[in-house]
């Protein structure tokens, strides 16, 4: 390959010429580099176009569908939501509509009971009233369980005091221990008159499904409850409330464990066939429980025994000092002690009413039976006399007898008998014994208020709450019941 370029003089003639001479194979060597070079570049550029506009479309598609996977998945929990909502409602409205006609069911059965019936007719209306109750306890946990799922359920703030909430639970459960044999203890380490800030309504709701889980499915044994306070070292108005339910019954499976508080779950395929109940108690405690900011723990053995726990903390109240002695109507040589004297064969129930008396200022003095609370009577000038009727040894009627027999002149103590006892002509014996008055078991403080100030008045009344730190939180209107 040549090539020329001439070389001009001043005045524009061509005077010279430069020529290059290039070898031709060399230079078409070249020229075929560069436009490969080319090539290859504008290759790889339109492969990346390609691969970028190909990824674009993907993710842009991956985005559309996960758009619209997101979409269903909103619209799937609306549903579910709804559908939910819809069957807490269905359920508290069933349980509603069920649970008039069945109090008027069992409310007739109960007055049917009192009639004059034979032993055919009075087993049938006791199966009425079983069934009827099981009913009423499985439409009562379905409505608690409802509400609870709703977040309909609001806790209330109010002044409770833990021993009496315990021991009032434990009464109610005394005839069904009593039917099976078994030995239901209290160890109590609360101090005597603490009190707390919560809701008792709820706690006391936990409480019997605790014991009563604990005496369901204990054949032979025992069941005992523990209790106690541990103070906030950083706050002498705060602390933790520890409840613990152990029972010496068939124990659960550790693999098991995990369902108790599924809601309709139990152990045992068999268990509701065997003892009853709705799967329903300890998922409803446990959402109690979580609401109340507490926690709840289960440990068993199969065989053995279970343990259940339920801790919670919250703040304590003030406590009103407890005076020494009582001046009303005392007589200076010989002053009446703020003292009540409780007769009862059953440990828990005397310790039930020591606690209920602490709430009118009043400290028991406790006796297992007639001989001892005649000896007590005896040496101390007591301001009240409670005292059950059906006891080994001495019954109440004579131990009130022999009471008003040793008295001296002038001095009458007030006696008050308190039993189970709701036979015709049961009042008119007690009065006939020399006692005062007659309450039935389980007493609740309205009636215990009531008969001490007829029997005491304007001694000693009922000790109401100090007012809380801050504002209680009001219950709002529940699902109807």
């Amino acid at each position: 390959m040549s090539s020329f370029t001439p070389i001009y003089d001043a005045a524009g003639r061509v005077e010279a010429a430069v020529g290059i001479d290039y070898p031709a194979d060399s230079w078409l060597f070249a020229i075929g580099g560069v436009r490969l070079a080319a090539l290859g570049l504008t290759l790889v550029l339109n492969i990346i176009l390609l691969t970028s506009s190909t990824l674009i479309s993907f993710l842009t598609a991956e985005i559309e569908d996960r758009k619209k996977t997101q979409r269903q998945l909103e619209q799937a929990s609306e549903a579910a939501f709804s559908s939910s909502a819809a069957k807490s409602q269905f359920l508290a409205l069933m349980s509603h509509e069920v649970r008039n006609p069945l109090s008027a069911i069992l409310g007739f059965a109960n007055i049917l009971g009192d009639t004059s019936l034979d032993s055919t007719q009075k087993r049938y209306i006791n199966t009425i009233n079983r069934a009827g109750s099981n009913l009423m306890e499985l439409l009562n946990d379905i409505l608690d369980y409802t509400r609870v799922e709703s977040g309909k359920l609001k806790l209330e703030r109010i002044e409770w005091n833990p021993a009496l909430l315990i021991h009032e639970a434990m009464e109610l459960m005394s005839a069904e221990v009593a039917k099976k044999g078994l030995q239901l203890q209290f160890d109590n380490t609360l101090p005597d008159a603490l009190m707390l800030w919560g809701d008792p309504i709820r706690v006391r709701q936990i409480v019997l499904n605790f014991v009563g889980n604990a005496v369901k499915f204990t054949a032979a044994g025992s069941v005992t409850v523990k209790a106690g306070w541990t103070p906030d070292p950083a706050r002498t108005d705060h602390g933790r409330f520890a409840l613990e339910v152990v029972d010496t019954g068939i124990g659960i499976p550790a693999e098991k464990i995990p369902l108790l508080f599924q809601a309709f779950s139990q152990a045992d395929e068999s268990t509701t066939r065997h003892h009853g109940g709705t799967g329903l108690g300890l998922a409803i405690c446990k959402r109690l429980s979580d609401l109340m900011g507490g926690s709840i723990e289960l440990r068993s053995t199969s065989n053995v025994g279970t343990a259940l726990s339920f801790a919670l903390d919250c703040d304590a109240s003030k406590i009103i000092a407890i005076p020494e002695l009582s001046a009303v109507g005392a007589d200076p040589a010989n002053p009446i002690l703020n003292r009540a004297l409780v007769v009862d064969d059953m440990r828990l129930n005397r310790e039930l009413l020591k606690v209920m008396l602490r709430r009118f200022g009043l400290v028991a003095d406790l006796a297992p039976g007639g001989p001892e609370a005649v000896k007590l009577a005896a040496e101390h000038r007591y301001a009240i006399i409670f005292t059950d009727l059906e006891m080994p040894d001495m019954d109440g009627f004579a131990t009130a007898r022999q009471i008003r027999a040793i008295e001296k002149h002038g001095r009458r103590t007030p006696i008050v008998a308190v039993s189970a006892l709701t036979a015709v002509g049961t009042r008119e014996n007690c009065i006939a014994a020399g006692m005062n008055d007659y309450l039935t078991k389980p007493v609740y403080l309205p009636a215990l208020e009531s008969a001490i100030n007829a029997l005491l008045p304007g001694q000693y009344k009922l000790q109401m709450p100090a007012a809380p730190k801050t504002e209680p939180q009001l219950r709002s209107e529940p699902l109807a019941a």
